[in-house]
């Protein structure tokens, strides 16, 4: 008897790791790593990347569409409207208080309160502080490599579509049997 009882202990003891680490995480302790890695100011960065994207998109599908000539006053106007317009959709959707609840979701989804514990206490060590001081730098570094690396990319997808656009203007070689 005695030795089931300590066998029993012995599996609680070991068990209680693997419960622990299942638990959910608090929205306290999501809080504190959401405050400890800045995600609000990391969503107002990329909120200022989508604007300027926007901006660069309207104006190459404008250049596109005048094709060298210029717009009137009226014409400048009607697209400067549009682009706030956009500019505060964007904004609106992006905005800290919107992507709060999400964030909490994923987190929640994502990992346990022994992971956030842990992933915390490792943001508030010396090397922790690093990582988040130079995650920004080494994202845009990723970034204008892979652009370096898409644009061959596009180019060899535009030559692709304009060989298959030929190739389907080109009469069929089989001929058709016309049994009727």
């Amino acid at each position: 008897m005695l030795k089931r009882c300590c066998g029993f202990a012995l599996c609680l003891l070991l068990a209680t790791p693997v419960l622990a680490n299942g638990a959910p995480p608090s929205d306290e302790s999501i809080q504190t790593l959401l405050d400890l890695i800045d995600a609000h100011q990391l969503i107002d960065s990329m909120k200022s990347q989508v604007d300027a994207s926007i901006g660069k998109v309207m104006q190459q599908s404008l250049e596109q569409a005048l094709k060298g000539k210029a717009l009137t006053a009226r014409q400048q106007a009607i697209i400067d409207r549009m682009k706030a317009k956009m500019t505060a959709i964007a904004d609106e959707t992006l905005s800290w208080e919107n992507l709060k609840p999400l964030y909490f979701r994923l987190y929640r989804q994502s990992f346990t309160q022994d992971d956030i514990d842990g992933i915390t206490a490792f943001y508030r060590t010396p090397p922790g502080q690093a990582y988040l001081q130079k995650m920004p730098g080494l994202l845009h570094n990723v970034l204008n490599e892979y652009q370096g690396m898409l644009q061959p990319l596009q180019q060899r997808f535009l030559e692709l579509g304009r060989e298959t656009a030929r190739e389907l203007q080109e009469p069929d070689p089989t001929p058709t049997s016309n049994s009727g």
